[in-house]
């Protein structure tokens, strides 16, 4: 976990289903310092960048939000369950 939130290369090499299962999993562990922190930067990565969302299948955007809702209080988390949920709409 604490490679994944000290390590933008690493981050920027996950696909899209990666990605989601990276956040799936840190997200067993929601109260865990280094996991919260790699789903911020995971959740950053996907704030930034639309085209990332838009590529998640239909499993993988169910799997992130499920996991960054163990991190309702945290900005980039919000910001991308946000943008996720308006695709559900």
């Amino acid at each position: 976990a604490s490679r994944l939130a000290n390590n933008r290369e690493l981050r920027n090499a996950l696909t899209p289903q990666e990605l989601a299962n990276a956040l799936n999993a840190l997200s067993k562990w929601p109260d865990t310092p280094h996991c919260a922190d790699a789903a911020n930067a995971l959740a950053s990565r996907l704030a930034d960048e639309r085209g990332l969302r838009k590529a998640l299948n239909p499993q993988g955007v169910a799997n992130v939000l499920n996991a960054l809702s163990k991190w309702p209080d945290t900005p980039d988390c919000a910001a991308v369950a946000s943008a996720l949920a308006s695709r559900l709409a």
